[in-house]
């Protein structure tokens, strides 16, 4: 069987793209920089620690292992000032604000001091900065911008933290548009619908505009899954593969959840073989893995020192676990179906926002339903299935690593269940892929209505996330949220207009275009 279609280039992502596609790919851009002001600062799981290491390299203070890094009393002492943390006179770090938030304690933060000159707690804190632990890409190139910014040492730290907010939008906002072209190299008819379905995802917006080394996952892992499409429908040339090994490269050199990608690269290039009978599939995938390498010795190097793929030397504060302990497969899986659950679709800041559950289980059926269908619609199949990988490959990660932590420190601290790493957002790697899987089976469902249907449910499904964020950050008031933005307060209302215009526009053209 010969190639199918041109080879994968990064300019083929953008070529021939319906309007539709362009007009959710700029909505899903304005819902996460309306969410850099939706989420108060600090708020966002680590944001605070992620910043923090990301200043330690500005500052030219290197990557100690492990373990050894501490968070920079400047950080520490600007909780405050960020009104993350209310004064008090017992902690020297104050303490952290109730919610919903109010305007009339909105701090000041476009005349906040310079990270440099913010007043260390007193006494001097000690608090264990775990990212370490990770590759340090996300953390250099986050440096990086910030050193070619004239005078960024001199910026207010909100502005500091709120541009590494907008570097983590630039890392995820075009995932509609990946999803569109790894749906369309597959030839599917729904494949607009697949650039609607990270709409429907309110959790997604939350992480993918904060601090955090999961935007740039997210964002390699999409496209990689654009990538690896076209390698499993046929195209096997050398510049291809050497794109896949270093946007896996990437990946890998950004967080362990990237190792995923070692076998669905494998599994792509098998697929190549079996459909084409090349021996390009072998050497693409030589020159891939080969690639890949580039981010991949981090791991090696940590089976060497540790004896792990990633470290567990920030996890010594953990409880032991108590007496007669024996972990249980089935209290465990019970927690990690609700956890996981309720933490892909929607549980805000640091867990303090929970959607309710009706809503999380009902999205997370219809979600299995679809994917179901898309497995059993999607053509051609052997290239479609492998779309599955990612998000087995994640879980797979996930849950050897959080059930490891379940069964060797216990399962109750203070007499509370202890379940540590059960994050929903650990699955948004693979949200790309999935979503073309879900656009398969909504086009079995819905026809020549799936991306109108799909825009809308999204659509929805994202209003009430929104909603729910607005209600318990900020008591329902956009106004309270211009006035503690770290932007200008008057760009918030912009960016919602927007945001409603895009969105009301892309489901009036898909409409029409079912029409036509």
């Amino acid at each position: 069987m010969p190639q199918t279609g041109e080879p994968f280039r990064f300019r083929s992502v953008f070529r021939g793209v319906p309007a539709v596609v362009w007009l959710l790919t700029g909505a899903f851009a304005a819902l996460l920089l309306l969410h850099t002001a939706l989420t108060p600062l600090y708020r966002a799981p680590d944001e605070a620690r992620h910043v923090d290491q990301v200043v330690h390299l500005r500052d030219g203070d290197g990557y100690p292992p492990p373990g050894k890094e501490v968070l920079t009393q400047q950080v520490l002492g600007s909780y405050v000032i960020s009104g993350y943390a209310a004064p008090d006179p017992s902690s020297p770090l104050g303490k952290r604000r109730t919610l919903p938030l109010r305007k009339a304690d909105a701090p000041d933060l476009g005349n906040a001091p310079a990270f440099r000159d913010v007043p260390a707690p007193t006494p001097p804190q000690a608090q264990l900065n775990q990212m370490t632990q990770h590759p340090p890409l996300y953390y250099g190139v986050g440096a990086a911008i910030l050193w070619v910014i004239p005078h960024d040492a001199h910026l207010p730290f909100p502005w500091v933290i709120g541009i590494l907010r907008l570097y983590s939008v630039l890392c995820v906002a075009l995932l509609p548009l990946l999803a569109f072209n790894a749906a369309r190299r597959l030839g599917l008819t729904a494949a607009t619908a697949a650039a609607a379905v990270p709409f429907a995802i309110p959790q997604l917006a939350h992480i993918g505009s904060s601090v955090t080394n999961d935007s740039l996952l997210i964002g390699t892992m999409s496209l990689l899954t654009v990538a690896l499409t076209y390698v499993a429908t046929g195209d096997l040339t050398k510049r291809t593969a050497v794109y896949v090994g270093l946007i896996a490269a990437a990946a890998l050199f950004t967080k362990a959840f990237a190792l995923a990608a070692v076998p669905w690269i494998v599994v792509a290039y098998g697929i190549a073989l079996y459909r084409t009978r090349s021996r390009l599939a072998v050497g693409g995938l030589i020159i891939a893995g080969t690639t890949s390498a580039l981010g991949g010795w981090w791991y090696v190097v940590n089976v060497l020192r540790y004896g792990k793929l990633q470290s567990e030397q920030t996890q010594v504060s953990f409880p032991k676990p108590p007496a007669g302990f024996h972990p249980s497969h089935t209290a465990y899986l019970k927690e990690f179906a609700k956890e996981i659950s309720q933490k892909f679709w929607g549980n805000f800041g640091y867990y303090d926002l929970p959607l309710p559950r009706w809503f999380t289980t009902s999205a997370t059926v219809v979600l299995l339903v679809l994917l179901v269908l898309g497995l059993l619609a999607v053509k051609p199949r052997l290239p479609g299935v492998s779309l599955l990988l990612p998000l087995l490959g994640v879980a797979a990660i996930t849950i050897a690593g959080t059930y490891g932590l379940y069964a060797k420190y216990g399962e109750t601290v203070d007499g509370r269940p202890f379940f540590p790493g059960l994050q929903g957002r650990y699955l948004f790697p693979a949200v790309a892929a999935v979503s073309v899987l879900v656009a398969a089976g909504l086009g079995l469902v819905a026809r020549r209505l799936a991306a109108p249907v799909a825009i809308v449910v999204a659509a929805a499904a994202q209003l009430y996330g929104t909603h729910a964020e607005l209600n318990g950050f900020w008591g329902g008031s956009l106004r309270t949220v211009a006035a503690w933005s770290w932007y200008p307060g008057s760009l918030v209302y912009v960016v919602t207009i927007a945001l409603v215009g895009l969105v009301a526009c892309a489901a009036l053209v898909s409409v029409k275009e079912v029409r036509a």
